[in-house]
């Protein structure tokens, strides 16, 4: 497991407040519209910056896509390093993809007290209830996504809330005990159906 990551090692200062996200750069993490709602809170808040951790074909068109947009100085695309010493460093994550199961990057940054701001097709989600343990949002909405994302930096207790009612689904319902329980369960229904 990496070890945790310094705000200074990427240029961030303790006035930065980080949007952070983690996934695979593919059409299916809908990255643009992270970065389109990104441009719109940055206009807002200038001190925010986002962080992208991951790999993947989009590399280089997001990138450009950042470069156009005006925030080349204000996205950081972290490459090829493992994410998990990175998520000490945001201060909410946002996944923003077209179609997600269950996300191991969104428990992680759960499981670190994040608040966290998901995309969904039809405000449901397998982990997150909607301003319970997080926020979700209509896919493909550049506007909404903005708003929700700024609604968590302007109402700091909301957000402290629901990240810490993240991390208690996540120490809950995924935990060691829990997911054994859960795959246990799946199986005994399988080979009961094979009976």
């Amino acid at each position: 497991m990496e070890s945790e990551v310094g705000r200074e090692s990427l240029g961030l200062s303790e006035e930065n407040f980080v949007i952070g996200s983690v996934g695979r750069l593919h059409p299916q993490k809908n990255y643009p519209l992270l970065l389109k709602s990104f441009a719109l809170v940055n206009r807002d808040f200038p001190q925010t910056r986002l962080v992208i951790v991951g790999v993947g074909s989009q590399e280089g068109m997001l990138k450009s896509l950042a470069k156009d947009l005006g925030l080349r100085q204000k996205v950081i695309f972290v490459i090829g390093k493992q994410a998990y010493g990175y998520f000490p460093i945001f201060d909410i994550f946002v996944q923003s993809s077209n179609k997600e199961g269950l996300s191991i990057a969104l428990l992680e940054a759960m499981s670190f007290c994040l608040p966290c701001v998901v995309t969904s097709p039809d405000c449901s989600h397998p982990v997150i209830c909607d301003k319970k343990n997080g926020i979700i949002t209509a896919i493909g909405n550049v506007g909404l996504l903005a708003d929700s994302i700024k609604f968590l930096m302007q109402d700091r207790i909301f957000a402290k809330k629901i990240g810490e009612a993240g991390k208690k689904n996540v120490e809950h319902d995924f935990s060691d005990v829990s997911m054994v329980s859960a795959y246990k369960n799946i199986f005994s229904s399988f080979s009961n159906r094979q009976l």
